[in-house]
């Protein structure tokens, strides 16, 4: 195989790779600890919790801690529910987002509890800290009552499927033109062959 015929299949080989599309596993989030709010993993991509108290909440005091692996790229869906078909809500609930540690660095929030998913591009191997707040304990016509909140940490399930890499035209037409390259040399080389072989 002569050396113009190797750089066509190597550019015809380069061609192919590139043409596949890339797979990408799937990212997970994991449930670290909680206080205050009862949570944990349903799947290694969703963490689900519950809050049910008489008293407000806290920050400092209500919180679940998670870390989102391996994959950096993936968003990462946090949506805290006031339940109100479950049970009053409690007034004025914010939650935030934290890394670190309870009181580390905010990242999201303080954010009202709006029953609408917050999506969120956080970074593999952190820490994060998800923390509900309300403005007083949950109450009925000024009695005080048992409050509930929930709440959905998730990131995409499955494999992420990346598209293949586009390519430049410039680099088929390098392509097909090594290949005619290859091919000239071919039969340049088979032309010197008969003429030695007479």
């Amino acid at each position: 195989m002569t050396r113009l015929s190797s750089a066509a299949v190597a550019a015809a080989l380069l061609l192919a790779v590139s043409a596949v599309p890339a797979k990408v596993n799937a990212a997970t989030v994991t449930w670290m600890a909680d206080n205050g709010i009862t949570a944990g993993n349903i799947t290694p991509q969703v963490i689900t919790g519950s809050v049910s108290s008489i008293t407000a909440l806290s920050y400092a005091s209500d919180w679940v801690e998670f870390v989102v692996n391996p994959s950096s790229l993936s968003a990462v869906t946090v949506d805290v529910l006031a339940n109100f078909a479950n049970g009053p809500s409690y007034p004025n609930e914010f939650y935030q987002l934290l890394s670190g540690s309870v009181s580390g660095a905010t990242v999201v929030g303080p954010t009202a509890v709006t029953n609408t998913p917050n999506f969120i591009g956080l970074s593999t191997g952190v820490l994060y800290f998800l923390e509900l707040a309300s403005g007083g304990p949950s109450t009925i016509d000024n009695l005080q009552t048992v409050g509930t909140s929930s709440l959905s940490i998730q990131v995409p399930t499955g494999d992420n499927e990346i598209g293949p890499a586009p390519l430049p035209g410039a680099l088929a037409l390098f392509a097909g033109g090594l290949g005619l390259l290859g091919f000239a040399g071919l039969r340049r080389s088979r032309k010197t062959g008969r003429s030695l072989a007479s």
